[in-house]
């Protein structure tokens, strides 16, 4: 049976959305401690599955996760003197292919 709710973790972090058998399941976002970065989508019995992480620098990484690593498809934006850089095919969080294309920032694809 799913439910939902937050989780405040020790160290400041915060996990708010679904769970199942005590661990983040469904749709949720999950915040570091001090604004360390934040990952919002769809979690599987504990793991990241598709969402969008956003570190602190205003970096992103939106794609595929698994076992708690980036892989798969997923594009990486990285702010570079108002232009982003989008990129990247993952596997087990290293990324194996790499594109770079600049776009201007009010692009709304890559």
């Amino acid at each position: 049976m799913s439910t939902g709710g937050r989780f405040n973790f020790d160290d400041g972090g915060s996990y708010c959305g679904g769970w199942e058998e005590g661990k983040a399941h469904g749709h949720g976002i999950c915040t570091g401690p001090k604004g360390q970065g934040e990952y919002a989508g769809s979690w599987s019995h504990g793991f990241e599955v598709v969402g969008i992480y956003t570190w602190p620098s205003g970096n992103t990484y939106q794609g595929t996760w698994a076992q708690g690593k980036r892989h798969g498809i997923g594009v990486e934006n990285k702010a570079t003197h108002h232009f982003f850089t989008c990129s990247q095919i993952f596997f087990n969080s290293s990324s194996t292919h790499h594109l770079d294309k600049r776009i201007p920032p009010s692009s709304t694809s890559c």
